[in-house]
């Protein structure tokens, strides 16, 4: 695990600022195929969620499992996170290694709320995305 992922973790806000100031790789994956920001969403750490979007934090890196850091948001229900990440250009119709869509994880994990956050924002079912693919 880097550097800055081990920060993140343990929340050293301060030393996160300086390291990306420095050069810091914010999109260095761990061994899980996990990103620094990956970790800030778990951890409910929003500030750092913020800055290092603001370093260029990839809002579509995946793990080893195929998540992605929006992924992240639905394990948490953090929506006010989810929508930064949307608005940063996180892909709402993506599918994990599973083929599950974000929104078959928010359903299958039984947060219906979240789940009609999602499909608010345009997200669609591995199924549904299938047959729009299938011009159904």
């Amino acid at each position: 695990m880097g550097e800055l992922h081990t920060v993140v973790k343990t929340y050293q806000r301060d030393l996160v600022a300086d390291m990306l100031t420095d050069g810091a790789d914010v999109n260095e994956l761990d061994e899980d195929g996990m990103s620094a920001l990956h970790y800030a969403i778990l951890l409910g750490y929003p500030d750092l969620v913020e800055l290092l979007l603001g370093y260029g934090a990839d809002v579509n890196a995946r793990d080893n499992t195929g998540w992605t850091p929006l992924h992240c948001t639905i394990k948490e229900c953090r929506a006010d996170t989810a929508e930064l990440l949307i608005a940063n250009g996180a892909e709402i119709n993506c599918t994990d290694n599973d083929g599950d869509s974000l929104l078959d994880v928010a359903i299958d994990a039984g947060v219906e709320e979240f789940a009609e956050f999602l499909r608010r924002h345009g997200a669609r079912t591995a199924a549904e995305l299938a047959e729009y693919d299938a011009g159904v």
